[in-house]
């Protein structure tokens, strides 16, 4: 069974900045991931826009489309180190430790159920 390696990137994408963020990830997944001999690269949620939105105005300046330049990087990155041809990744896991979301004792993700907090949240920082 042949090996692949997964590289998972954890970045800091400056807000606001797509190209800066593009730079940014293009360095991660040349060098750092690729270079090391990834074959897969796992990049941070909203890396290439950053994190915190203040308004849908914001979100929607900082979305592109799936032809846009961010991922067309991406792709031609990939296509440049890709290995030879396809991969599968395989991992054995016990289904049942899947039920728990819990991270400690103070953070479980199922436990935490109070959608009208994140409802609040979500109305103030969204208008």
């Amino acid at each position: 069974m042949n090996t692949t390696v997964v590289a998972c990137c954890q970045l800091t994408p400056v807000l606001g900045d797509p190209a800066a963020n593009r730079e940014l990830t293009a360095d991660a997944i040349t060098y750092a991931a690729a270079g090391r001999g990834a074959g897969v690269v796992v990049l941070p949620e909203l890396v290439s826009s950053g994190y915190v939105f203040h308004s849908r105005a914001e979100v929607q300046a900082s979305a592109e489309t799936a032809d846009g330049p961010t991922l067309a990087l991406w792709a031609r990155l990939a296509e440049a180190t890709m290995t030879a041809g396809p991969i599968t990744i395989t991992a054995e896991c016990r289904l049942g430790d899947a039920l728990s979301k819990a991270v400690s004792p103070a953070n479980d993700v199922h436990a935490d159920r109070r959608p009208e907090l994140y409802r609040r949240i979500a109305e103030q920082a969204i208008p």
